[in-house]
């Protein structure tokens, strides 16, 4: 079995170009079918980019509604 590439949530998605944003910003959350969300600097660092991005809530919803397999441990 492999490792996984990547331990940060799949919905986090980079910022590519940042002139766009108010605010600079290094990603955000994007849930099929739900609000484009931009998570604080510090959750980005601390959940979404770890593997505790699995504890999160809208991870999880979103997993239920996307149908993604959550990776086996």
């Amino acid at each position: 079995m492999t490792e996984p590439k990547s331990q940060e949530c799949p919905f986090l998605v980079p910022v590519t170009a940042d002139r766009i944003w108010i605010f600079p910003v290094s990603a955000f959350c994007r849930r099929p079918g739900h609000a484009t969300r931009v998570p604080a600097p510090g959750t980005i660092a601390s959940v979404c980019t770890r593997p505790e991005h699995c504890e999160c809530a809208g991870y999880r919803a979103g997993l239920a509604e996307s149908s993604l397999e959550e990776p086996s441990a």
